[in-house]
Order: structure tokens, then C-alpha cells, then sequence
């Protein structure tokens, strides 16, 4: 997806394997668990929500107009 940027992130082994763990026992991915952790940052500092960065994008690539 042209849209989507792929990043590396490094973590010491614990914290890797309990983001692991909590994934699995969630049925979800790391990055979606990163995605949760960004929106605390985000909200925090007084920007928009992962989701409302996403719709913004999408909103780009369909041409309409962002406020």
C-alpha cells in the first residue's frame, strides 16, 4: 500500500516479548499496539488521534479538501 510507511523500531527482548504476548492474547498485531501508544502520545502533546491522521490522508489521496 503506497500510503503506508514501513519503519524499524528497537526494543530490548522483554519489552518485545511482552508486547508480543499481549498481542497474541488480543488477536492483534505489535504495530497496532504501537498505534494505541501513539495516540497517548498524540493526545498528550495536543495532536489529532492515529485514526483522524488516517481519515486526514485518505481524505488527501481522494482529492477533497482537509481543514
Amino acid at each position: 500500500v503506497p500510503h503506508v510507511l514501513r519503519t524499524s523500531m528497537y526494543f530490548d527482548r522483554e519489552v518485545h516479548d511482552a508486547l508480543r504476548e499481549i498481542a497474541f492474547r488480543e488477536r492483534l498485531n505489535v504495530s497496532d499496539l504501537v498505534n494505541e501508544g501513539l495516540d497517548a502520545v498524540f493526545k498528550a502533546r495536543g495532536y489529532p488521534s492515529v485514526s483522524k491522521l488516517k481519515d486526514r490522508g485518505a481524505k488527501r489521496r481522494k482529492g477533497d479538501r482537509v481543514r
